[in-house]
């Protein structure tokens, strides 16, 4: 979908495991990137690359992926914002406004330098 969308920002709404109603820890997305700088991972017909990564405040991640489409070689980067802090099932409480202007903030320098449409996704 961002290939065909040509989006250019990810937003991540989750962590990848959480803690579920049960009390259990469930895997609520797959790892479809590095963590890592500089480590690159190979995920259907897409290798993506964590070229660089950002601390933007204490539960907000920003990495910049390259991806390269394996059958025709065509490359693009990715900004990847992921909110680790995002409540399951619920919306963010008072004591997460920092976290929300942070995200917003981030999102309004990302639309200013490529206006194309955004991914968000929490699962």
């Amino acid at each position: 979908m961002v290939r065909q969308e040509k989006s250019q920002l990810i937003i991540m709404l989750t962590n990848i495991n959480e803690l579920g109603f049960s009390g259990l820890v469930q895997m609520k997305c797959y790892q479809y990137w590095p963590e890592e700088p500089f480590k690159k991972v190979l995920f259907e017909n897409f290798s993506i690359e964590n070229k660089e990564q950002i601390q933007i405040s204490e539960d907000c991640i920003k990495s910049k992926l390259e991806v390269i489409y394996l059958p025709t070689n065509e490359s693009f980067v990715i900004t990847h914002i992921q909110c680790k802090s995002w409540p399951d099932h619920d919306v963010p409480n008072e004591s997460q406004v920092n976290t929300i202007n942070t995200l917003l903030k981030e999102i309004k320098e990302e639309r200013e330098q490529a206006n194309s449409k955004i991914v968000i996704h929490c699962r």
